[in-house]
């Protein structure tokens, strides 16, 4: 949308527009929907992405970008693949994390393909998603807001560093959600600020180009449509969101991107989750999958295709 004309330029416009009315003539004009017509947008609908892989991005260090998988976990610690172009699971492994029969509750993958577990309990694994195997971390599990999380890892500026990023699921004592992020070198975490009051138990993915997104629900009493919003990564701020008409998060949701597209693991019932699309090149949002448990956690690797 061209800007606003200032006031003189409206004037002369309006003059022009007599004088075409006198005279017959044909006057092109380019003033259009200024003033109170932005008030026409709807906020919940604005979406700028557009698949594009912008200079600066690094591939160089990446595996064939094609036959990167998104994983997926339940919470019967199964650990999945699922081929994004044909919308298929796969089982890997079991995870022998030990948990001592705590519940997964979240998880990312880095760059390598490595991931990172989180548990209801708090702690984070890092697990091998060809074999399912657990290696114990340095983290230590965190109080307060961020005793349970949503996961999800950006890289820095395209690459090839990146960063694990959560989204808490409880109040801090400001009384609103926070983003905080986590130095994968050496799992440092860092408290980023409050996220906005509407956000609620937000799931994150993020992107080769460095872009960090949230799959979370409205903070209402009753459970809402949910949202898909970009998260500025250093203040937590809201840059885009849209209403994914339909989809609730239910008792368990993921969420990760793929190939210009973003899927969503979602389960109303404790015994299936299933899988939605949404293509913001074209705006559909359809049912892809099922899988027959909760999925509690999903990622892909920063080297994942863009579109």
């Amino acid at each position: 949308m061209p800007p606003c004309p200032p006031r003189l330029a409206l004037l002369g416009l309006a003059l022009g527009l007599a004088l075409e009315v006198a005279l017959g003539l044909s006057l092109a004009t380019s003033v259009v929907s200024c003033g109170a017509r932005t008030e026409l947008q709807d906020p919940g609908t604005q979406w700028d992405y557009d698949g594009a892989v912008p200079d600066g991005v690094v591939r160089s260090d990446c595996p064939d970008s094609g036959a990167t998988y998104v994983y997926a976990l339940t919470n019967r610690n199964q650990l999945l693949s699922f081929h994004a172009p044909t919308h298929t699971f796969s089982k890997v492994a079991v995870l022998d994390c030990p948990a001592f029969g705590d519940t997964p509750n979240s998880m990312a993958i880095d760059r390598k393909g490595t991931a990172y577990v989180g548990f209801q309990n708090g702690n984070i694994y890092q697990v091998s998603t060809k074999t399912g195997a657990c290696t114990p971390t340095s983290w230590t599990p965190l109080t307060g807001a961020f005793r349970e999380f949503g996961m999800g890892i950006a890289t820095d500026r395209g690459g090839p560093s990146e960063t694990l990023y959560l989204a808490s699921y409880e109040d801090a004592l400001d009384g609103f959600e926070h983003l905080g992020s986590v130095r994968l070198s050496d799992l440092t975490f860092g408290d980023l600020g409050a996220l906005p009051s509407s956000v609620h138990h937000a799931e994150l993915t993020g992107t080769g180009d460095g872009r960090l997104y949230a799959f979370y629900r409205p903070n209402t009493p009753v459970e809402e449509d949910a949202h898909l919003a970009q998260i500025d990564k250093a203040t937590g701020a809201i840059l885009d969101d849209r209403k994914l008409a339909g989809v609730l998060q239910g008792t368990a949701w993921a969420v990760s991107f793929w190939g210009g597209d973003f899927f969503f693991f979602t389960a109303a019932t404790r015994t299936q989750s299933i899988v939605t699309r949404l293509r913001p090149s074209d705006s559909t949002l359809i049912r892809v999958a099922s899988y027959d448990e909760p999925i509690v956690g999903a990622g892909v690797s920063t080297c994942a295709p863009e579109n």
